[in-house]
Order: C-alpha cells, then structure tokens, then sequence
C-alpha cells in the first residue's frame, strides 16, 4: 500500500470515527445497549467494514487495506475517548 492510500484511508476513518463520536455525545441517539467501553471496537470493525466504498478493494489488497482501516478506526477513537475523559 502506497503511502498516499495510507493516507486516504487514515482521513476516511478519522471521518468515520469523528462523526459517530459526535452522533453518539447524544444520549438521544444511543441505544440501551450502547456503552462507551466498546466504543473503539465498534469504530474499528465499522472502519474496517465500510473502507470498501471508499477503497478499490482487490484479492491482492484487501487484507492490507482492512487491517490498516481497522487500525486506524480504534486509534481515532481511543484518542476521541481519552480526550473527552481528560477535558
């Protein structure tokens, strides 16, 4: 993976994780089975689901882009979660 999709991908899942944060900081839109404790791995298996609408996703690419979507979701949102504990 190029260091340009790297980065693609690293924006798409800053969106993703960014705009469910947001979404979520209304207890109105979070169901009675939400819990913050979980939050990362959410944002992390969403990340990693979705990259495909904004990735070409190959035989030859597809581990690579969803384990770095994966991996960039979780860190989005443990940093969105620690920043929001430490405010």
């Amino acid at each position: 993976m190029t260091q340009n999709q790297q980065l693609f991908i690293n924006s798409i899942c800053t969106a993703i994780v960014a705009g469910d944060f947001a979404m979520f900081t209304n207890p109105a839109n979070c169901g009675p089975n939400f819990k913050w404790d979980e939050f990362a791995d959410m944002m992390a298996e969403r990340c990693r689901t979705d990259i495909f609408m904004y990735v070409k996703l190959t035989k030859k690419n597809t581990a690579e882009v969803q384990a770095h979507a994966e991996l960039v979701g979780r860190g989005r949102a443990t940093e969105l979660l620690w920043r929001a504990r430490t405010v």
